[in-house]
């Protein structure tokens, strides 16, 4: 999260009228309103909280507000960091339980969905009028109309089309152990790809919950530095 809002502050020049100050605002309440809403949806869902994916949360709040963290106002930010905090809980269900695609730390949810949100709430929740960096605004809820949505909405679709069909950066570099679509070795299937491709004992969930588990011996304390050992 510091590494992100300090790369998010720091494109823009110091000009010394608290500009970088409202971009980290932005980003922090972005980050906060993802987290907090995570984990009420999960909780809901769960019917119990979930730490994890309220911190997926906080990341999906970090990655929406990317695109528009020096032209939203704060509230704007809040906004956009409670979608994307329900989205990315909604996102990595539908990915894990529907797609059977397997992303353990919602990646996907959180850089993909949650990215492609961010871009498209440039269009709804800009503000450069009321911030005082430009003449008018062009987010629909501020009176800025469709046509700024129109345009990050055709980005995101040419960058999916970009990041999906075969021929793609990506596709090509995946192809050395994955055919197009997902047809791997039904080896890699079984033992699961954090096995058969990094070599570690178990997926990184897993091992958290062997961490926080009350049964916890002196023997797990030895495997699970076996573990960090076999995830570096």
């Amino acid at each position: 999260m510091v590494r992100l809002v300090r790369f998010q502050s720091g494109q823009y020049p110091p000009t010394g009228n608290g500009e970088i100050g409202r971009v980290a605002v932005t980003t922090n309440l972005a980050a906060a309103a993802g987290a907090i809403m995570a984990m009420i949806v999960s909780w809901i869902i769960s019917k119990k909280p979930d730490a994890s994916m309220s911190l997926n949360g906080a990341l999906a709040g970090l990655v929406a507000i990317t695109a528009g963290c020096y032209t939203v106002t704060p509230m704007g930010s809040i906004f956009i960091g409670l979608i994307a905090g329900a989205l990315v809980v909604l996102s990595v269900i539908f990915i894990d339980s529907v797609l059977k695609v397997d992303d353990p730390v919602g990646a996907v949810s959180v850089h993909g969905v949650c990215g492609a949100f961010g871009t498209l709430a440039c269009g709804l929740f800009n503000a450069e009028a009321v911030l005082g960096i430009g003449d008018a605004n062009s987010g629909l809820f501020y009176g800025g109309g469709f046509g700024q949505f129109g345009v990050q909405l055709a980005g995101c679709r040419s960058r999916f089309c970009l990041g999906i069909f075969p021929g793609s950066d990506s596709v090509q570099y995946h192809q050395g152990h994955c055919r197009y679509p997902r047809d791997c070795r039904r080896r890699t299937q079984g033992s699961g790809y954090y096995r058969t491709w990094y070599g570690s004992v178990q997926r990184i969930p897993d091992f958290y919950q062997s961490l926080m588990s009350p049964s916890r011996t002196v023997n797990n304390n030895t495997q699970a530095a076996a573990n960090i050992a076999g995830l570096k």
